[in-house]
C-alpha cells in the first residue's frame, strides 16, 4: 500500500476502533485515551507517567500572563468526543492582564523503549480534537494572536511552535488582514499545515507557507488529524476531517519546518490568546492519541477495511 493510499483510507477510522476497544493493540503502538483519569501514577492518564512508548509524562505550560488548565473529564462529566471514545483531556488558555501568549499540554514520544519502532522511519501520528470555546460569537476569536497550535517540537520548553518543529498545525483567527505576521488573509478561521523548506531551505518562518485547508474552526465540532510523517524526506502528508460536518482534506509532501534529520519527539496542543481580545478563552478537548510505526501488516489490513467504508464527499488534496 502506497503512503498516499494509507494516509487517505487511514484517518479517524483507527483511532476510533482502536478507543473503544474494536481491535487488539498492537505491541509497538503509543496511545493515550485517558482511561486512568487525572492521576500521576498511571501512563493512560493525567498527568500521567512515563511508560508505555511514553518518554513523559503530559507537562503544562503556559507563559507569563496567561493561565492554562487541563483535567480529564469522563462522558458523565462531559460531552464525549465520539461515542465509544469515554474519558477525554479538557484543556483551557487563558489572559491575564495586558499579555498573552501560549498554553497547553506537551508529552514526548521519543523513547528507546518500545522496541521494534525505530523513529528514523515513517510513524503516524492521529488524534482527535474539539473546539469548546464559542469561536463562532461576534468579537471572538479575532485577534492576530488568537490561534490553535498542534505540532511536534524538540523540548516541553513551551507549546509555541518555534524552528524546531517538524509538523506544525494551526487554527488560525477569523479576522486577517495583510499585516498578520502568521497567517495569509485566505486562512482566516481555517485550520492550517504548514508546508516548511526543509531538507534545501530554512527554518525561517513564512506566513505563504500555511497551507489553506478550507476546513473551518466551529464551536462543537469535532476534527480527526492523522499525520504521517518521514524523517528520511524530512516531508509529512496530512489529513483533516470535520466529524461533525463530514468535510476533509488532505495534503502531500509538505516539508519540516525544522533541518534536523530526526524528529522532534515532543507533541504539543495548546491555544493562544491575543492582547487585545478581552475575556477570550481557548478551549478545547483533545482524545484518541495514537503513534504507529509503518510498515505494520495490522495497518494495511486496518487500511483495506478502511477503504470500503471511507466516505469521500468534501475530500480536497492539495
Amino acid at each position: 500500500m502506497s503512503r498516499r493510499t494509507y494516509c487517505q483510507v487511514l484517518g479517524g477510522l483507527l483511532v476510533a476502533a482502536l478507543a473503544v476497544g474494536a481491535v487488539p493493540a498492537a505491541a509497538e503502538m503509543v496511545s493515550a485515551d485517558f482511561t486512568a483519569g487525572n492521576t500521576t501514577t498511571e501512563v493512560d492518564g493525567y498527568a500521567g507517567v512515563a511508560g508505555d512508548g511514553w518518554a513523559t509524562a503530559w507537562v503544562k505550560r503556559s507563559t507569563s500572563g496567561l493561565t492554562a488548565t487541563a483535567t480529564v473529564l469522563t462522558a458523565e462529566e462531559g460531552t464525549e468526543l465520539k461515542e465509544g471514545l469515554g474519558n477525554f483531556l479538557y484543556v483551557t488558555a487563558n489572559r491575564e492582564g495586558s499579555t498573552g501568549h501560549g498554553g497547553g499540554v506537551i508529552r514526548s514520544y521519543k523513547t528507546s523503549g518500545m522496541d521494534p519502532i525505530d523513529w528514523t522511519k515513517t510513524h503516524t501520528i492521529c488524534f482527535t480534537v474539539r473546539i469548546d470555546e464559542d469561536v463562532d460569537a461576534e468579537g471572538a476569536f479575532t485577534d492576530a494572536e488568537d490561534r490553535y497550535m498542534i505540532h511536534d517540537r524538540s523540548t516541553n520548553a513551551a507549546v509555541q511552535s518555534d524552528g524546531t518543529a517538524s509538523f506544525m498545525i494551526s487554527g488560525a483567527p477569523k479576522n486577517i488582514d495583510e499585516s498578520n505576521p502568521n497567517f495569509p488573509t485566505n486562512v482566516a478561521g481555517e485550520w492550517t499545515f504548514y508546508n516548511g523548506l526543509a531538507p534545501e531551505g530554512s527554518s525561517t518562518f513564512d506566513k505563504t507557507r500555511q497551507v489553506d485547508t478550507n476546513i473551518a474552526l466551529h464551536t462543537d465540532h469535532v476534527y480527526d488529524f492523522t499525520i504521517v510523517t518521514d524523517p528520511e524526506t524530512q516531508t509529512y502528508d496530512a489529513t483533516v476531517t470535520d466529524v461533525t460536518a463530514s468535510l476533509s482534506f488532505t495534503a502531500y509532501d509538505l516539508g519540516w519546518r525544522t533541518l534536523a534529520t530526526e524528529i522532534p519527539g515532543y507533541l504539543c496542543f495548546g491555544g493562544r490568546d491575543g492582547a487585545s481580545t478581552t475575556g477570550d478563552t481557548r478551549q478545547f478537548s483533545l482524545d484518541a492519541v495514537t503513534i504507529v510505526p509503518e510498515p505494520s501488516t495490522f495497518l494495511m489490513l486496518m487500511g483495506a477495511l478502511a477503504a470500503m467504508s471511507v466516505a469521500t464527499r468534501g475530500r480536497r488534496d492539495w
